[in-house]
């Protein structure tokens, strides 16, 4: 496994300055070196550069892709302050299809996975990609209350049963909480 101590203060520190307070998990570091690990391969396959962020919290990603040149847009189930995110579930249909789909620490509340991960690839364009990162905690203590029994082996069969091709699986360890990182492609 990699150290990644370095980066991790790397990111906190950029989590601090460009949105402190953020309430993200683990501050955000994940979610921050998901797309870092997977933006060369998405921005080399892609024309346009629109991103939607399901399940965005108050979108302490934003600034990570207009920075990089990305349309932005987050969506949440709470009201947010940052005016870049929607308020809505995963029943909104007022966005067209996005280049990239972001989703972190969020699928696994859904009830109905299948139903979910089928919605969420309508937000992407054939040949787009979603980043999706699932916490494996068996218990709601090891992941701030976060709470996932599904094994990657099931979310697979899903991803596939809805048309998405696995790209890349990371697994990776933040703080107390086991992640799978993936990069789908539809």
């Amino acid at each position: 496994m990699r150290n990644w101590s370095k980066m991790d203060a790397v990111y906190t520190e950029y989590i601090k300055t460009q949105s402190p307070g953020s309430g993200a998990p683990n501050g955000g570091r994940d979610v921050m070196r998901a797309c870092d690990r997977f933006m060369p391969i998405i921005e080399a396959g892609i024309l346009g550069r629109r991103v939607v962020d399901v399940g965005c919290g108050e979108a302490f990603m934003s600034k990570y892709f207009e920075e990089r040149g990305w349309d932005y847009v987050g969506f949440d189930l709470y009201e947010r302050t940052d005016p870049t995110v929607i308020k809505g579930d995963y029943h909104f249909d007022d966005i067209e299809p996005r280049e990239l789909l972001l989703t972190s620490q969020s699928l696994e509340h859904s009830m109905f996975p299948l139903y979910s991960v089928s919605r969420l690839a309508s937000f992407v364009v054939p040949g787009g990609y979603l980043i999706i990162n699932i916490p494996e905690c068996p218990s709601l203590s090891d992941c701030h209350g976060h709470y996932c029994v599904m094994p990657d082996a099931e979310w697979n069969l899903i991803f596939g049963d809805v048309g998405l091709k696995i790209l890349d699986l990371y697994h990776g360890m933040y703080g107390t909480c086991n992640q799978s990182e993936y990069l789908l492609q539809k």
